[in-house]
């Protein structure tokens, strides 16, 4: 809407200034057609009407050759004064068309700059409206190209990720396995541990590396997977510590992780057996009862299924029968159990 306002108010300036040029040289074709005549008129009728002869009637008196010369000076001084006058009026028009011309030059000029700008503001609305099309579709290709990258630099993050993860999961399985291969050299053999008590340098020593493997099991939780022979030697380093109780939480997270596991519900009727033997010496015979009727019920016997060629089993056992039932009952079923061990080891 304001283009066109624009566009008609220059068209109107432009026919103003092109009727005021035709006015102007109209007018002057007129004003110099007048005085040509007027000057032509003179000339061609001088003496009638040439005032200096009239103001001195004297010299119509003169000789005709006179005469003659006086009509003749005057008739040039006449032609010398109309062509000056001609040539001034002449220049004067010169510069009139030249101004009009100027003026017109200027309109036309003021016309095409309008037209220029007309077209280049729709040649610039084009180019951008073409641009915003383009720029668009570059940018969709670009949006979409940088969220594939995105989506496979996010899979190789998760990759890194999942890369440091296990690392970091080897690392702590790694220093895991190398702590309960050092208790593994400090705790006695099977077939002699259960029976002796342990020394203390080597208490002192399995204690500072059972505190290790638990600190290290407590800060590294979600990456550490236990074994079930990791379990039972952590066991095995609590009960020559002669922490039974804790021993035996080991054990039964051995059982749970593999229920026939036959080391472990060995393990655990040991630290029933020695939990007994503490509430028997406290004078609380029916706890200590309790303990040792489970210790051979439930594990020993349970052990001895799976694995009746273990012969610490059967000691361990008949150990039971005897601090248990201190009777002739208790004697020969004890001495049944070591007939068995001995049997498997005769030596």
């Amino acid at each position: 809407m304001e283009n066109n306002q624009q566009e008609e108010n220059n068209k109107q300036e432009r026919n103003t200034l092109q009727w005021l040029l035709c006015g102007s040289i109209g007018l002057y074709l007129v004003m110099v057609a007048v005085a040509f005549g007027v000057h032509l008129w003179v000339m061609l009728f001088p003496i009638k009407n040439s005032f200096e002869i009239k103001s001195n009637p004297e010299k119509l008196e003169s000789s005709p050759e006179k005469l003659e010369k006086l009509v003749r000076d005057y008739a040039e001084k006449e032609v010398d004064r109309s062509y000056g006058r001609f040539f001034t009026q002449f220049n004067f028009a010169i510069f009139l068309i030249g101004t009009s011309v100027w003026i017109l030059r200027q309109s036309v000029i003021n016309q095409l700059k309008a037209d220029v700008e007309k077209d280049g503001e729709r040649l610039r609305n084009e180019s951008e409206e073409t641009i915003r099309k383009y720029l668009k579709q570059e940018t969709d290709e670009q949006l979409k190209a940088a969220l594939q990258e995105y989506f496979n630099n996010k899979e190789i993050d998760n990759n890194i990720k999942r890369a440091l993860s296990l690392d970091k999961k080897l690392k702590a399985q790694l220093e895991k396995s190398r702590i309960v291969e050092e208790l593994s050299i400090f705790i006695p053999p099977e077939e002699v541990f259960f029976q002796e008590q342990t020394a203390p340098k080597i208490q002192e020593r399995l204690e500072k590396l059972v505190f290790k493997l638990e600190e290290h099991i407590k800060s590294h939780k979600e990456l550490l997977s236990l074994t079930v022979d990791d379990y039972i030697k952590l066991g095995d380093a609590l009960y020559c510590l002669e922490n039974y109780e804790k021993a035996k939480e080991q054990y039964e997270n051995a059982t749970q992780e593999h229920p026939d596991a036959y080391r472990a519900l060995l393990g655990i009727g040991n630290a029933l057996l020695r939990q007994g033997e503490k509430q028997q010496r406290e004078g609380q015979k029916e706890q200590a009862d309790k303990l040792f009727n489970e210790a051979i019920e439930d594990y020993y016997k349970k052990a001895i299924t799976i694995n009746p060629y273990n012969f610490v089993a059967h000691v361990n056992q008949g150990l039971v029968y005897k601090r248990w039932k201190k009777n002739s009952e208790g004697l020969k079923e004890a001495i049944k159990c070591l007939d068995e061990a001995i049997k498997i080891l005769p030596k």
